[in-house]
């Protein structure tokens, strides 16, 4: 991966927005969406093992920041309502 600690600063955010497409066509089932995308997280999964064989640190701590972005972004939001809740109250335990 190579990548030196200046470069840091160019994994900015705005490397990271989503790539945009097309609306999805209506042939595509939720089924197909995940099968299209675990090929993908093996792949994370393999690159994750390597650096951590290379003792990579800074690559593996941008890389688990994306990841920790991606998982908030795919939980539902229904379970995120009821696990993290925003009332004040709620938090204080009143």
């Amino acid at each position: 991966m190579g990548m030196t600690h200046g470069d840091e600063a160019t994994m900015s955010r705005q490397n990271e927005t989503t790539i945009r497409r097309e609306p999805t066509p209506a042939t595509d089932t939720m089924q197909q969406l995940l099968e299209a995308a675990w090929p993908h997280c093996g792949m994370i999964q393999e690159i994750i093992d390597r650096l951590n064989e290379s003792g990579s640190n800074t690559e593996l701590r941008l890389l688990t920041n994306r990841l920790q972005r991606l998982a908030f972004r795919a939980t539902p939001k229904k379970d995120f309502a009821y696990h993290h809740p925003t009332d004040f109250n709620a938090w204080a335990g009143g």
